[in-house]
């Protein structure tokens, strides 16, 4: 059993795909890449990932509208899904509305690695070890 991290990055930009999985690499996390909310709901259906970087701005469904559909079906799953949003807009009222639907953190864009460790450690701090 495979019990190496893996984590599903859900952005429409390649660039910041890379970033993030980069960032994450070195703690021996595993990345999976989506481009938009239909791709996502697809790659949860077929595994079941240790944490999830939805983007907030992605033409189509946006990542609250995600987060909506991906909540009910992460809901059935033996252990939680922490499910944080990766997002440029993080007024405290864009907080309020993050955390009112759902997500279980907030990830500023441009992401640093400091704010990305602080992510690894809170939700998966056995990469850290």
């Amino acid at each position: 059993m495979d019990t190496t991290p893996h984590v599903l990055i859900v952005d429409d930009m390649a660039v910041n795909q890379k970033i993030m999985a980069s960032m994450l690499s070195p703690y021996g996390i595993t990345s999976d890449f989506a481009e938009n909310g239909e791709k996502c709901f697809a790659m949860c259906k077929e595994r079941e990932y240790d944490m999830i970087f939805l983007d907030q701005q992605m033409p189509g469904v946006y990542g609250t509208e995600t987060m909506v559909y991906l909540k009910q079906l992460l809901s059935g799953r033996e252990r939680p899904t922490p499910v944080i949003c990766y997002t440029s807009n993080h007024t405290p009222d864009d907080l309020k509305d993050y955390e009112k639907a759902g997500f279980a953190g907030l990830l500023p864009k441009p992401a640093d690695p400091e704010h990305v460790r602080e992510i690894v450690e809170k939700f998966l701090p056995q990469c850290l070890q």
